[in-house]
């Protein structure tokens, strides 16, 4: 498995955004919003402050602190 938080370090800021592949929607209705923070809350929110964000139909911005290196688990969950 990739280390892929050894590459986050503690206190820095980091700009995560992500745009949908031609005129497609990321968020189709109101509840996809809703779904989508939820996950986020779940995976991100121990790991890392938000200090901004947006979520627009077509794509999303965050602006995050990241909190501690050592709050990141040796082995992350995917895709549950």
């Amino acid at each position: 498995m990739r280390d892929y938080h050894s590459y986050f370090r503690s206190s820095h800021f980091y700009h995560i955004y992500n745009r949908a592949i031609g005129d497609e929607s990321l968020f189709k209705e109101g509840k996809s919003y809703q779904y989508f923070r939820n996950k986020w809350d779940k995976y991100i929110l121990a790991h890392a402050k938000i200090w901004a964000y947006v979520l627009m139909p077509n794509h999303f911005h965050f602006l995050v602190q990241i909190k501690d290196k050592n709050s990141f688990p040796d082995k992350a969950e995917v895709n549950s």
